[in-house]
């Protein structure tokens, strides 16, 4: 698997006459070698062996990891890694070495330039590109997490009560999460009552939950380094009619938009299908982000379903559907689902349905 990747990315170095990659960014490292320390870097050339660049504290952990991989571990010494690198390569000439231009520090490349015999080539996301479409590993792994994800969610929602905080929802989501066995949180947990819910990002507060108001909650895990997000919006003792009727707009657009989601569409497309229909029933500006992000081993990654993204959905896809309606002052409503792109159209990988639910 992971050799099949560092293959694909080094024809994509041969078509771009690079004599060498320098992967940085800690998500692609990972995706290239499954290696997670805090430490690495990987100099990959279209055809010789690679160099896995770490130091002395990792180097029985990498070995493990590149372990049949066309990668060979070159130790660090603790020197800066532009060092480091030049070391390894010829000093007969100037490579052509591509830099993850989106994860170097100006510094970092400045100090690449300033070898001479290192030429620095600015490059956008190979490797994201490759991890734009999941294998059936990762997939695996993704619906583990959501699976995961939505047993945390049942049990916490079965303990919440009248005088239940924010906070304690969200350590309860916490503990159950690494109880059954997740390495962590996709994200800090949302949990958001009252009018905390109409800020989309609220964080969570120690207030405790406000009866007849929307109760949003907000989260993922980690599990073997991929993710699941999911969200609901609950109602503790009764639910108005105003409430009613947002939160049907809302759960009226994901289906809508998860209806259209296929391959051959662009993203902004898809955000298109529901931002229409939320705006149809009034609320236009009170849905102010996008409708969703892909999902994998970061928590927010391409492809995107938002107005301004014009790249083209494949099989493969796995993304978040989550409209929302935020009034501010009062609430928000947002239900958020994970769904694969399939040949055929989208399967939702979320089980938990989606009617408007009155709890306490």
């Amino acid at each position: 698997m992971h050799t099949q990747r560092i293959n694909a990315l080094r024809e994509k170095l041969a078509e771009l006459a690079l004599d060498h990659l320098l992967v940085t960014q800690p998500d692609n490292i990972f995706y290239l070698s499954g290696f997670t320390g805090t430490t690495a870097a990987i100099l990959l050339s279209p055809d010789a062996p690679g160099r896995f660049i770490t130091d002395f504290r990792y180097h029985e952990r990498a070995a493990a990891n590149i372990s049949g991989l066309p990668l060979e571990i070159a130790d660090s010494a603790l020197r800066p890694l532009p060092d480091v690198v030049a070391s390894l390569l010829p000093d007969s000439r100037r490579s052509r070495v591509g830099i993850e231009a989106g994860h170097m520090s100006q510094l970092s490349f400045s100090q690449l330039a300033a070898l001479a015999n290192i030429e620095p080539v600015p490059t956008v996301k190979l490797v994201e590109n490759l991890r734009l479409r999941k294998d059936a590993a990762e997939i695996a792994l993704i619906r583990e997490a959501v699976a995961m994800g939505e047993a945390v969610f049942a049990h916490v929602l079965s303990r919440i009560a009248r005088d239940t905080t924010e906070r304690e929802i969200a350590l309860e989501i916490e503990f159950q999460a690494r109880r059954l066995g997740a390495e962590g949180m996709s994200f800090p947990p949302i949990v958001a009552s009252g009018d905390h819910a109409s800020r989309p990002h609220a964080g969570y507060t120690d207030r405790r939950i406000v009866p007849a108001a929307p109760l949003t909650i907000d989260m993922g895990v980690r599990l073997s380094n991929y993710c699941s997000d999911m969200t609901r919006t609950v109602f503790i003792g009764d639910c108005p009619q105003q409430w009613r009727a947002v939160y049907n707009t809302v759960r009226e657009a994901k289906e809508l938009a998860s209806a259209a989601l296929r391959p051959g569409l662009r993203g902004c497309e898809v955000d298109k299908v529901a931002r229409e229909h939320i705006a149809g029933a009034g609320h236009a500006e009170h849905f102010g982000h996008g409708l969703g992000h892909g999902v994998g081993i970061a928590i927010h990654e391409d492809p995107r379903l938002l107005w301004s993204y014009d790249g083209v959905l494949e099989a493969g896809n796995v993304t978040s559907c989550e409209p929302g309606i935020y009034l501010p002052g009062e609430g928000g409503v947002r239900i958020e689902d994970m769904l694969l792109l399939t040949d055929g159209g989208c399967e939702n990988l979320n089980s938990l349905p989606t009617d408007l639910q009155v709890i306490g």
